[in-house]
């Protein structure tokens, strides 16, 4: 499931950051660049 999502994100010029604590969980960043008009 994770390694799909960081394929997909980069795809899409972005990505996924990652940060794991011991005993307190990870947490997931997803990054999108934006296009303004």
């Amino acid at each position: 499931g994770l390694w799909i999502a960081k394929t997909l994100a980069r795809k899409m010029g972005g990505d996924i950051l990652i940060e794991s604590m011991e005993g307190k969980g990870s947490k997931f960043t997803i990054i999108f660049p934006l296009k303004r008009d």
